[in-house]
């Protein structure tokens, strides 16, 4: 076997056993997990951006083409870089989603990138979120997830809309996985109808 060839396996093992470990964190600490959802009001925001639905192009792709589009820190103009999923949970082969920067103001132009990406502004709508941020690591969305699932069934919540992914530190470069997200799912108050025909 060729040195590179074994080098590969080992990298592979490495990564698969702190993904366990990590696995295994969630499950010890799911209880703080869950205390950490927090429930916010989050009012309609602007966003400019692209919705795609990607079958075999990377993700990444779209992402830093987005990110690269706009001038960097310290502009009034745009907020954090935000995605929304718009997935059913069911498809596998597909991701719908949508990416680009908040806006803090209420007009701007569609603009296109220097690889042919055209970003428009849309609305998003108003919505009352349950958000946690993860610690970064190869589980963060998982956890996440997990997290705030298991606090809306112990609330009596529902989901009520796509996700979205809030950008609290940025990745610096490609395949960088030291950035900070806020996960914020849309929740309504699940409705309780108590029958109380049967009781004589």
């Amino acid at each position: 076997m060729k040195k590179a060839e074994l080098e590969q396996q080992v990298l592979d093992e490495l990564i698969r056993i702190r993904t366990i470990e990590s696995r295994l964190n969630q499950i010890k600490n799911r209880a703080t997990h869950v205390r950490d959802v927090v429930i916010k009001q989050v009012p309609q925001q602007r966003l400019i951006g692209i919705r795609k639905v990607l079958t075999t192009e990377p993700a990444d792709n779209l992402f830093w083409s987005v990110m690269n589009a706009l001038p960097g820190d310290n502009n009034p103009t745009y907020g954090t870089m935000t995605i929304v999923l718009h997935e059913d949970g069911i498809s596998s082969d597909r991701t719908d989603v949508e990416l680009g920067w908040l806006l803090n103001k209420k007009s701007h132009a569609s603009l296109t990138t220097y690889d042919g990406i055209t970003l428009a502004p849309r609305e998003l709508p108003a919505a009352t979120m349950a958000t946690f941020i993860p610690p970064t690591s190869s589980c963060a969305k998982l956890l996440g997830y997990n997290a705030i699932g298991e606090w809306a069934e112990a609330n009596q919540y529902s989901l009520a809309g796509p996700v979205r992914l809030v950008f609290l530190e940025l990745p610096k470069q490609p395949g960088d996985s030291d950035f900070v997200i806020e996960i914020q799912f849309p929740v309504c108050k699940r409705q309780i109808n108590l029958d109380l025909s049967s009781i004589n």
